[in-house]
């Protein structure tokens, strides 16, 4: 029985690239994956007031503080949870309003007042910037987000029972602020935006976070074409081409083309990852693009077999690499080799 060669095997694993732009209707949930980079902004805001007791104090708390901030996240890390995460520095700016009173049963105490506004942000960005994704285990589908340090100049005027003492300069520091915990992707699209009450987050006060966090920079995209991804040559790719829309026009070529699109990111992956079966690949091409131009420019062609055997080795090693889906493809095309019929519909004759 007469064998089907390298025609077959270039439907099988052939295709156009395909630009694929991220959309905001991407619903795949591992697409944050493809992102590189990411950029944003935050605010951080302020204004309460609480009074309490503490043994025979009561201690009133006032606040009126805001914070502007950006940020942008370049380093691509694993956590230590074993989840994909992106680091970076960021640099913010703001104004503190911070009065803290504390007086006896008598009415004697302090009354502590910090300010300070920082109209301009510092030149070197602060590290601690920080986005964990969560793509498995009891948080799959949810994110992390926390700011570095937020920093403002400020001084600090204290005063106890109408004794007044030097002011005081010192930083107000806010160690970051969070989403407080794991919040849930959205369902579509690559924009993250949030907001969240951080509490007490000075011991007495309560803050609102706000962030918007959108990709600066995207993976590059895996090569859609298998050919493109072993073979770098546009001269030789285009004769390729040419000989897959000659197999393409029958009735048979459409049922492998169908095959091809059905596993074309998974074979372009294993392609892309692995060299051995790379090489092998580019040199089978190589070796075949006579018949591959024969075949396009006439709609026929004569093949050797001689070099079957290398191509079914070839076929065998992608189907030891695939997944039980591609595993069932490969095994038919396999089959399909062994059948003269779908040989002489795509215009294959072989010779021995």
């Amino acid at each position: 029985m007469k064998k089907l060669c390298i025609p077959l095997l270039f439907i099988l694993l052939f295709s156009t690239a395909v630009a694929r732009a991220q959309s905001d209707t991407d619903t795949d949930p591992n697409r944050w994956d493809k992102v590189k980079s990411w950029e944003g902004t935050f605010t951080f805001t302020s204004k309460d007031e609480i009074t309490r007791m503490e043994g025979d104090a009561t201690i009133t708390s006032s606040t009126d503080i805001s914070a502007d901030g950006n940020f942008t996240l370049d380093e691509r890390v694993t956590e230590v949870s074993g989840s994909p995460g992106w680091h970076g520095k960021g640099i913010a700016t703001g104004s503190v309003f911070w009065v803290l009173d504390t007086r006896d049963e008598n009415n004697s105490g302090c009354t502590v007042t910090q300010k300070g506004e920082q109209s301009l942000a510092p030149l070197v960005g602060t590290a601690g910037y920080r986005f964990e994704w969560f793509n498995s285990g009891v948080n799959s589908g949810k994110y992390f987000f926390t700011t570095g340090e937020i920093t403002i100049p400020s001084t600090i005027n204290r005063s106890c029972d109408g004794i007044t003492f030097p002011p005081i300069t010192q930083d107000w520091v806010l160690g970051g602020a969070s989403t407080q915990g794991f919040i849930t992707l959205p369902a579509a699209g690559y924009h993250i935006v949030g907001d969240v009450e951080m509490q007490s987050f000075n011991g007495y006060n309560n803050g609102q976070f706000h962030w918007d966090l959108q990709p600066n920079e995207f993976q590059p995209a895996t090569p859609t074409c298998t050919f493109e991804a072993a073979l770098h040559d546009q001269a030789k790719l285009n004769i390729v081409r040419a000989a897959r829309d000659s197999i393409a026009s029958t009735p048979a070529g459409i049922e492998l083309v169908y095959l091809y699109y059905a596993n074309v990111a998974e074979i372009t992956g294993i392609i892309v990852r692995d060299a051995d079966p790379r090489n092998t690949f580019r040199g089978l091409i190589i070796a075949n693009l006579q018949n591959a131009q024969e075949l396009a420019a006439k709609g026929e062609v004569a093949v050797d077999c001689a070099a079957m055997q290398d191509i079914i080795s070839f076929l065998r090693e992608l189907q030891s690499k695939g997944s039980p889906k591609l595993k069932k493809a490969v095994e038919r095309i396999l089959q399909d080799i062994a059948d003269t019929d779908s040989l002489y519909s795509l215009g294959v004759r072989v010779t021995q």
